[in-house]
């Protein structure tokens, strides 16, 4: 059987789309079930809340759930495909491959494949309006006082996966609010 956990309206340009967070107790998951919109004649739609407090907790579990697996593919994804807001300044990272900086007027900067360096300062470029990130380059530091401008394809995290643990804390801390709609978002999953 399925129960509603919470109602919610995405507006977008021109229409609504109306939708429920439901829990089914049968497959023990969580969907979202789109309820009306103004795109059609469907209107207006909403489903009663349950307020069952057993059910609360086996869809409070089930979220729990949902977001480890979230938690977990995001650990993966800024481990493998970083992009500029996974950094901040002061992070270790390793060079993916040989290579060198080549700054105007001064000599050359080389680096060797896995060599550790330091984040001193990130730059990112946006398009004009801000939608999408155009180009991101990281100003890193290693031994010996060099410092060079590298692109972020160049770099990967000097840091190994979470542990179960971790993320099962982060997975819990995450749904102990029950904000149902928060992993169904159109826009990003979660944000971490």
């Amino acid at each position: 059987m399925k129960h509603a956990l919470c109602n919610r309206e995405e507006n977008g340009y021109h229409d609504s789309d109306f939708y429920a967070i439901v829990y089914d107790s049968e497959t023990k998951g969580l969907s979202r079930m789109v309820t009306g919109s103004t795109r059609y004649a469907g209107g207006i739609g909403t489903l009663p809340v349950c307020k069952d407090e057993t059910i609360l907790k086996e869809a409070e579990r089930a979220l729990v759930n949902l977001y480890f697996v979230i938690v977990e593919r995001e650990d993966i994804r800024s481990l493998e495909q970083p992009t500029a807001k996974d950094f901040t300044v002061g992070d270790n990272i390793i060079m993916r491959d040989k290579g060198y900086a080549a700054p105007r007027n001064k000599p050359r900067i080389y680096w060797d494949e896995n060599e550790k360096g330091i984040i001193k300062r990130i730059y990112r470029s946006y398009s004009q309006y801000g939608t999408w990130e155009r180009e991101s380059r990281l100003l890193l530091s290693f031994k010996y006082g060099r410092e060079a401008w590298v692109n972020l394809s160049k770099v990967k995290m000097d840091r190994k996966l979470l542990e179960q643990k971790k993320i099962k804390e982060k997975a819990n801390r995450l749904a102990s609010d029950r904000s149902w709609y928060v992993p169904f978002l159109n826009s990003n999953l979660i944000a971490m």
